[in-house]
């Protein structure tokens, strides 16, 4: 049962915690053929951008978890696209 908190505790978000990890996620580009953006580098570098306003605002709030909690959302991104790939390969109903 521990883990299971420990799981949920590290996973918890503030507002403007899951407004930055929701644009870094609008612009997240793996898995994308790069023919499909018209600027597939500034997509990545504005997707870096908000993953930097994350790490930062992560360091002031959080300065001795604030590297695990941005693992845990740039993790939580992985999972999405992940959960997104199944979901597109699942058979219709």
């Amino acid at each position: 049962m521990s883990a299971d908190f420990d799981r949920k505790s590290a996973r918890t978000f503030d507002k403007i915690q899951l407004i930055l990890i929701t644009l870094a996620m609008v612009f997240h580009t793996e898995g994308i053929d790069a023919r499909q953006l018209i600027d597939g580098r500034t997509v990545e570098e504005t997707q870096l951008r908000y993953l930097t306003m994350l790490h930062r605002y992560l360091k002031d709030k959080y300065p001795q978890k604030a590297d695990s909690k941005l693992a845990n959302a740039v993790m939580m991104i992985h999972e999405a696209k992940e959960a997104h790939d199944l979901h597109k390969k699942r058979l219709p109903i």
